[in-house]
């Protein structure tokens, strides 16, 4: 199901964060990768077999593409989100070195944290 990752997604990161669970800064740029990727991946079966999918379908995956990129580029307006992510425990810079390591311009994390946060 394409939409179920996105029910979750919502669902988790519009908890609390106070309690240091749910709802947190750092949240959201993972949860940007793991639906792009979901997308990406609809979106390659309809090109492999387009004659299986409506027109409407792969419309609206287009539409959810551009939508989801609309917000993330909003992410670029403020270090927070790469900071937040940055400092996490469990994430950390490898966070930036795994998901980003396709990245036309190779890593985009060197060893200053300025390279994560433009």
């Amino acid at each position: 199901m394409l939409l179920e990752p996105f029910y979750l997604v919502t669902k988790r990161v519009e908890g609390h964060a106070s309690g240091g669970t749910h709802g947190a800064i750092w949240e959201v740029l993972p949860a940007f990768e793991l639906l792009y990727r979901k997308l990406k991946r609809a979106q390659d079966e309809t090109v492999a077999d387009p004659e299986i999918y409506t027109d409407n379908y792969k419309h609206s995956i287009n539409a959810a593409f551009v939508k989801l990129s609309e917000y993330y580029n909003l992410t670029d307006r403020s270090r927070v989100y790469r900071a937040a992510v940055a400092l996490h425990p469990g994430l950390r810079f490898a966070y930036f070195e795994r998901v980003w390591k396709d990245s036309p311009n190779g890593s985009l994390v060197s060893g200053d944290s300025a390279s994560c946060c433009p």
